[in-house]
């Protein structure tokens, strides 16, 4: 009986706690990257400079997630800054 006991206990750890191949290491960043040359996406934010660049003013979150521009500015677009992120908010096209 004992020796059953025991071959049942090394069966079940032999089934249970093999050991495992670790999980593949994560490869370089496959997130694109904004140049000069592509402009920014909805799913790419900016750069403040790049915001700057268009002649807008970069707008941080303060934690709430309601970060948007004032009525009347254009939304430029999404900036990667910090962790809450902004938005890039410009003054209306002038009428000609």
């Amino acid at each position: 009986m004992t020796k059953l006991l025991i071959a049942f206990a090394l069966g079940a750890t032999a089934a249970c706690g093999g050991k495992q191949q670790p999980a593949p290491a994560p490869s370089e960043s496959t997130t694109p990257t904004t140049t000069a040359s592509t402009p920014p996406t909805e799913t790419t934010p900016m750069k403040p400079d790049e915001c700057t660049a268009q002649g807008g003013q970069v707008r941080g979150d303060i934690g709430d997630g309601k970060v948007k521009c004032a009525d009347g500015e254009r939304d430029l677009g999404r900036v990667a800054q910090g962790i809450e992120g902004a938005v890039c908010c410009a003054q209306p096209a002038a009428k000609p």
